[in-house]
């Protein structure tokens, strides 16, 4: 038998705060670690515009990052690449987990690493919280990109997450329906 402080725990590692630890630690313990609750990301951003959303998007990106590094948010920059600023792999996972609980999206498992500086993970965070209106298309969209990153890595390459994207752009919709084999 442990015996744990759940708020400091949850503060350190943003994994602890996933709904699978949700009923551990009482019900002070929810949120931010400090105690406070986090206020939801939509009604966070329901009335702001596209800018204000990726500025909202990015502060809060970095107050993640800030927990997963364990350094101050303020050396973290929105054009700091997440490997000078000593990000592994392990780390990367924690952010991936952190994301997907402080925004509420089911982010791909490579976004962090590919994306490779803080304003394009939160670019694409917050371009997934627009698309969030329209779950199917985002949806339809991540099974298209994911189906192309499997048939690409059959072959032994590991394109970036941009060309990936931009391959899928340029398909017409009859071949992307064959390609996930429907």
């Amino acid at each position: 038998v442990v015996d744990l402080d759940w708020r400091k725990l949850k503060k350190s590692m943003p994994g602890t705060r996933s709904v699978r630890f949700s009923g551990l630690g009482g019900r002070g313990s929810e949120g931010g670690g400090d105690g406070a609750p986090e206020e939801d990301i939509h009604t966070l951003i329901a009335d702001q515009t596209e800018g204000e959303v990726l500025e909202t998007v990015t502060a809060l990106l970095i107050e993640q990052m800030a927990t997963v590094l364990r350094l101050p948010a303020e050396k973290i920059g929105g054009n700091a690449s997440i490997y000078d600023l000593g990000m592994d792999s392990l780390m990367a996972v924690e952010l991936l987990m952190a994301i997907e609980d402080r925004f509420g999206i089911s982010f791909p498992d490579t976004a962090v690493t590919e994306s490779g500086t803080v304003a394009k993970i939160a670019g694409r965070i917050a371009s997934q919280l627009s698309d969030s209106g329209q779950p199917e298309e985002a949806s339809e969209r991540d099974e298209q990109l994911e189906a192309v990153t499997s048939l690409i890595a059959r072959h032994g390459e590991s394109p970036s997450l941009d060309e990936v994207e931009e391959f899928v752009d340029s398909l017409p919709q009859v071949q992307l329906r064959t390609l996930r084999g429907r």
